[in-house]
């Protein structure tokens, strides 16, 4: 069996080599979680309802998937980040497939099949397709975006599931006499690129989340207000800084907060 030092050695030194490639992607991370925050916030200076209840637990439960992805994605393990993004993209898509709707709440608090899940996966793009109206996304260009989301579910859901596309290229190395299996973090061009595209798309996707928390109190005065506006400001900044830093695509394919 592996001796601990077997594996945060590596790690620490994978993580040492990742940093100057992936600090732009942790930062816009960081930023994530601090834009969820405060839209934890505001949304707590209005009476709690079902519906607010759901969404406020989806985006707590998405802010942790994304800082798993994170320690993941900055340790050398860019197959499990992607995994992590699978997961974060469903917390999302079931926060926005509520869109204000009592009844759906309800209907997540009844819940009881643990074989499956409420809403249903066939929803999934019905929430993001919600998601990308909310946050301003015209609706001309909804259809087409909604595709592209569900795109990136797919190669996430790729590395969720160990698809044998992904795994007969990963970790692995061979020559005519031998195969070689890399157990531990991975560094390389095609790493990395895996990596930043986990984070930036999850870091989107939790600030997309955020807004839809908040929009019912952005027509209140205070603080609060004013605190996520500007937070609003600084994720939006920096996620079109970095679509043109090359991810899964050249550029912004979303609503990008």
């Amino acid at each position: 069996m592996a001796s601990r030092t077997a594996w945060v050695t590596p790690e620490m030194e994978g993580k040492k080599r990742l940093a100057p490639a992936l600090r732009p992607f942790l930062g816009l991370a960081r930023l994530a979680h601090a834009f969820a925050e405060h839209a934890l916030r505001l949304r707590a200076s209005s009476p709690l309802d079902q519906v607010t209840e759901v969404q406020a637990r989806l985006l707590v439960q998405a802010s942790n998937q994304l800082r798993i992805l994170e320690l993941a994605a900055e340790r050398g393990y860019p197959l499990q980040a992607l995994g992590a993004a699978a997961t974060l993209y469903e917390n999302v898509s079931a926060l926005a497939y509520m869109h204000g709707d009592a009844s759906k709440a309800a209907e997540w608090f009844r819940h009881t099949d643990s074989e499956n899940t409420y809403p249903p996966a066939k929803k999934r793009a019905t929430g993001i397709r919600f998601m990308l109206a909310a946050t301003g996304v015209p609706a001309r260009e909804v259809e087409a975006l909604v595709a592209t989301w569900e795109d990136h579910h797919t190669r996430f859901c790729a590395a969720k599931h160990g698809n044998p596309v992904l795994l007969k290229k990963y970790g692995v190395s061979r020559d005519e006499r031998q195969l070689k299996l890399h157990l531990g973090p991975l560094s390389g061009p095609a790493y990395l690129l895996l990596s930043r595209m986990a984070l930036y798309h999850g870091s989107r996707l939790l600030a997309d989340a955020s807004v839809l928390l908040a929009t019912p109190s952005l027509n209140s005065k205070g603080v609060a207000t004013r605190r996520f506006k500007a937070a609003r400001r600084r994720i939006l900044n920096r996620i079109n800084q970095l679509a043109t830093v090359r991810t899964l695509s050249t550029s912004a394919d979303g609503s990008a907060a």
